[in-house]
């Protein structure tokens, strides 16, 4: 009779040999797959890198040229360019149309500025922006006591003041910049359907939790897909579940996505990062810069 001891020596070194074996398998299966995907990214154009739109903009409601030059100036200190409307209905178009890091209004030239500052924390995608508000006066009392998500500058102008407010607040800008922040990059994907064969687009951008593609169909919004990517460069294999939010019907969707791994949600959230800090020519910025988001007073001369 065989000894026992003997079999079951024999068996538990047949099953480490199988699951080595199967370890080796799939880890070459997932070799080809990331090496078949940076093929495919070889020909990828890294002047598209040079599109990232994350150049950071300050929005400014006021007509008095002095205070436009200085408050203009200012931003530009910390990297922010600023562009000036004239009117509230211009203001609201252009907060609708494009992302902005800071929004600054003029009270002393809005009659009812309390209306304007509730309509303007309305419009997408620049609710929740950090807003600047200029006053001099019984207007400057008012703001400081009733705007408690707000900066306040109060006249007269002085810039030392405006410019520590500035710095203060600048962490605050770079995490609406970043919320937003995406890059202009093709990455191969698969995109899986509840039905029918698995689709092979490649991204038109992608962002921390969206991505709009090329696709060989269209899509139906509001479907629900499974998708995988690579991080270009890496050996991450991205698993996400996405929504299509629209489709154009002539080949271009925009997909919102979750990572399916909290693993390799960090290591793309952290590859997204290195290039919005790499095209914001700010590698040293630190994005846990504390903002004190209760009325600020500076007096401006």
């Amino acid at each position: 009779m065989a000894d026992p001891v003997a079999i079951l020596g024999i068996f538990m070194v047949g099953a480490s040999a199988g699951s080595a074996l199967s370890y080796l398998y799939w880890r070459t299966a997932l070799h080809r797959y990331r090496k078949s995907i940076e093929s495919a990214c070889a020909e990828f154009n890294r002047k598209e890198y040079a599109a990232i739109n994350c150049k950071m903009k300050a929005l400014l409601l006021c007509r008095d040229p002095e205070t436009v030059g200085i408050v203009s100036h200012l931003f530009r200190e910390v990297g922010v360019e600023t562009q000036t409307c004239e009117s509230e209905s211009h203001v609201l178009t252009r907060l609708a149309s494009s992302k902005f890091e800071a929004l600054v209004l003029d009270c002393d030239e809005l009659g009812a500025w309390p209306e304007t500052v509730k309509n303007t924390r309305a419009v997408p995608p620049n609710q929740g922006l950090p807003l600047f508000v200029i006053a001099s006066g019984g207007r400057a009392n008012v703001a400081a006591s009733s705007l408690d998500d707000a900066f306040l500058i109060e006249r007269p102008l002085v810039v030392s003041d405006i410019r520590s407010l500035l710095r203060t607040v600048y962490g605050r800008m770079i995490r609406s910049s970043q919320a937003y922040f995406r890059i202009n990059v093709e990455i191969p994907v698969s995109l899986a359907r509840p039905a029918g064969r698995v689709l092979q687009c490649s991204t038109l951008n992608i962002s921390q939790n969206g991505m709009a593609v090329i696709t060989p169909v269209s899509l139906d919004t509001g479907e629900v897909l499974k998708l995988m990517f690579v991080i270009p460069h890496t050996d991450v294999v991205v698993s996400a579940e996405g929504t299509v939010i629209w489709d154009n019907a002539k080949g271009k969707a925009g997909i919102r996505f979750e990572c399916s791994s909290a693993a390799a949600q960090a290591r793309f959230l952290e590859w997204l990062h290195d290039h919005f800090c790499i095209r914001l020519g700010a590698q040293s910025v630190n994005p846990h810069i504390n903002a004190d988001r209760k009325p600020v007073r500076a007096e401006l001369s």
